[in-house]
């Protein structure tokens, strides 16, 4: 029987678009999309809390020049009011990324795991702000496992998906190739749980080494050892990494992921598997 591939997938704000970390506010991670002009979904159109938008939260946290935004992953059905019952967590690819997806022959049944820059944040005078202990982290934040994948220059998607991204930027995308990924509507990882969503923050969930003793680095990773063979990292792109070990901690190892590339690609063993079933989503 086949055995999933886990993709390690680099999403949202970032020190080259957007400039700062997504926040974590009471173990729960808000990842911030990229913005992209005449998107046609605004930032105050995010629902972030019953009574604040996206919005609020980003003009919180300093920024002020962004008003729409490119959603994707699609993965919280509340983020936007008035969404259909048949609506899927969603995922867009194109270009490069996109072939290296079908290089490793992506399909039904494989896991996104989605990763990015966080940081914690506390409430002060009504304000959000970020916290001054707080450390820089790479984070898995949110899943979708495959069901179904549309080609966007072969097949039209399902109406509730109009206005993804991916859709709307078709004539822009179709050239480099352009494909959805549509989460299945129950998890084969997660017992009762869709098939795709948001974690509850927890340890499990970083990827930084929180054990570095030199100077702090979030791209630096604790992996299981599950992800190496013979002491080298497995994950595409990292396959000439040697795995270094981390003193208090043995059941990772360390290595310095790489600054380019936004999907990275394992072959899932018993042990990456296990790894993955101890994450907890949370039904919002």
């Amino acid at each position: 029987m086949r055995k999933p591939k886990i993709i390690l997938s680099r999403k949202g704000f970032d020190s080259g678009t957007g400039g700062i970390a997504s926040p974590i506010l009471d173990n729960r991670m808000y990842s911030l999309p990229i913005p992209e002009a005449e998107s046609g979904i605004f930032y105050n159109q995010l629902n972030f809390s019953e009574n604040h938008s996206y919005l609020y939260l980003l003009r919180d946290l300093g920024i002020k020049f962004y008003s729409e935004t490119h959603l994707d992953p699609d993965l919280n059905k509340e983020i936007i009011s008035g969404r259909t019952n048949n609506w899927r967590p969603v995922f867009g690819q194109t270009g490069a990324a996109l072939s290296h997806l079908n290089k490793f022959n992506i399909q039904q049944g494989d896991l996104f795991l989605f990763f990015g820059w966080f940081k914690e944040v506390e409430k002060i005078n009504h304000r959000i702000r970020f916290k001054k202990s707080a450390k820089d982290l790479h984070v898995i934040y949110g899943y979708l496992e495959v069901d179904q994948m549309v080609d966007l220059e072969k097949g039209n998607p399902p109406s509730w998906a109009c206005k993804h991204p991916h859709v709307v930027f078709a004539d822009q995308y179709n050239p480099k190739g352009n494909t959805l990924f549509i989460a299945k509507k129950e998890s084969s990882f997660f017992s009762g749980k869709p098939g795709g969503g948001l974690f509850s923050f927890s340890r499990e969930l970083v990827l930084t080494n929180s054990l570095q003793e030199n100077s702090w680095n979030r791209s630096l990773w604790q992996l299981p050892k599950s992800f190496f063979q013979k002491g080298r990292c497995k994950l595409s792109y990292h396959e000439n990494k040697t795995g270094e070990a981390i003193k208090g901690n043995r059941k990772n190892l360390c290595v310095q992921s790489v600054a380019r590339g936004q999907e990275f690609i394992i072959n899932s063993n018993q042990g990456i598997l296990n790894w993955v079933q101890s994450f907890n989503p949370y039904i919002i």
